[in-house]
């Protein structure tokens, strides 16, 4: 029952929005900056949380280690288990040589991290001077703020006219999102074993699928902010690293280029994936981009609520 409320909640305000975003499509020029607000909001609030943590610094090294083994496990099963689907059906792509604006991809996971930062700063002075911390509240704002930040999602996906029986019927799309949430689902009994953890636990780490903003909010929620800061950069390890493996990758294994990328193949990577393999990957990475959106609130919910 728990997990069907929970998914109730996360679901509810992406398909409200893409309704609502079909009607309203002239206040998309402003989502962009909007749903960047509600994403400092967030991070500020899991930060403030983490400043919180007893020993902080203490379990920070263990957060380190657990990050670097979890990423390099996701990546390489994302990529081991797709390309033989590439190999099979030879989807390959015109490759295009590509110059990456570096400085704008740093100022922007700048403002993401120092979001957090401030958070920390913020936090560690409420405790330095023992200021009292309404614990039930900053929770409510927190959940407030995800259910906004879902919403405005929503908006952007109506907003942008994709046409809900275009993505569901583009095969290729749902085989692909299906082999690349198979991959994450591996690696997270991988994980599991490696770094003795419990396999809900892991699974829900390595279902993120990029959708840092949500999946860090979910775990933190569900467990704790400490790891909610561990959710938050491995899914934006993968953001990082999409950026030089997806024009490598986009030679020679389409597919693979692609979904590497995870929920930001829709958005925040749809620009490096259109430049590395050219117009005809756009359509694949929308479908498959969408698809993913709607399979990491459910993975996250399940998993987290399972793992407990």
């Amino acid at each position: 029952m728990d997990i069907l409320l929970g998914l109730s909640i996360v679901l509810a305000p992406i398909f409200i929005g893409y309704y609502l975003g079909t009607i309203f499509t002239q206040i998309g020029k402003y989502l962009g900056k909007l749903l960047t607000i509600v994403l400092c909001i967030l991070l500020f609030i899991m930060g403030f949380k983490l400043a919180l943590i007893d020993d902080l610094l203490v379990k920070l090294p263990k957060v380190a280690f657990d990050l670097t083994v979890i990423v390099v496990i996701l990546s390489l099963c994302n990529i081991l288990l797709l390309i033989p689907y590439d190999k099979l059906k030879n989807k390959s792509a015109h490759f295009h040589q590509i110059k990456v604006n570096y400085l704008h991809l740093f100022f922007d996971i700048s403002k993401l991290i120092l979001s957090v930062i401030a958070g920390v700063v913020v936090g560690a002075i409420y405790v330095y001077f023992d200021y009292s911390i309404d614990h039930h509240l900053l929770g409510i704002y927190s959940n407030i703020a995800l259910l906004l930040l879902i919403f405005i999602v929503g908006l952007e996906l109506g907003g942008a006219k994709y046409r809900l029986r275009d993505v569901f019927l583009n095969k290729e799309a749902i085989i692909i999102s299906l082999l690349f949430t198979f991959s994450c689902l591996v690696a997270g009994v991988i994980v599991s074993f490696v770094l003795n953890m419990n396999v809900w636990r892991s699974l829900a780490y390595t279902s993120g699928m990029g959708w840092y903003s949500l999946s860090s909010v979910i775990v933190t929620n569900a467990y704790s902010p400490l790891e909610g800061s561990l959710m938050f950069f491995i899914d934006i390890a993968r953001e990082i690293l999409a950026l030089f493996l997806v024009p490598i990758l986009m030679k020679n294994y389409r597919c693979t280029a692609v979904t590497f990328p995870g929920a930001t193949s829709l958005d925040s990577s749809l620009p490096i994936i259109q430049k590395s393999g050219g117009n005809g990957v756009v359509g694949l990475a929308i479908s498959f981009g969408f698809l993913a959106n709607l399979y990491v609130p459910v993975l996250m919910v399940l998993f987290t609520n399972l793992s407990k």
